[in-house]
């Protein structure tokens, strides 16, 4: 059944809604008032829904992209590091054959 006409059409078969404790709730305004704004208020909730849940989307992606980012540079550090070594070793040995040379 589409959402558009559930409240309409349970309305206006039932015309009483069921409350949280499942007793009978009867409505005295009209019903059409009560459709316009249960769609009004299902259409304001639906939307608050569909901005969280783009909200959550783009914290989540955003999330990855800062965990592969660091990822990245969390390597580039690891080379680095592991070049550094290298090069210090380099030069002990260039020091080591100077001081030998002598």
């Amino acid at each position: 059944m589409n959402l558009g006409t559930f409240v309409p059409l349970c309305l206006f078969l039932v015309g009483t809604m069921l409350n949280m404790e499942g007793n009978k709730m009867e409505f005295k305004s009209p019903q059409r008032k009560l459709v316009a704004f249960f769609k009004r208020s299902r259409d304001g909730w639906k939307a608050k829904y569909m901005n969280v849940k783009k909200e959550l989307k783009k914290a989540g992606n955003q999330v990855r992209a800062v965990e592969k980012s660091r990822a990245h540079w969390k390597e580039v550090a690891r080379q680095e590091r592991v070049r550094c070594r290298e090069l210090a070793r380099e030069v002990e040995e260039l020091k080591s054959g100077l001081a030998c040379g002598r």
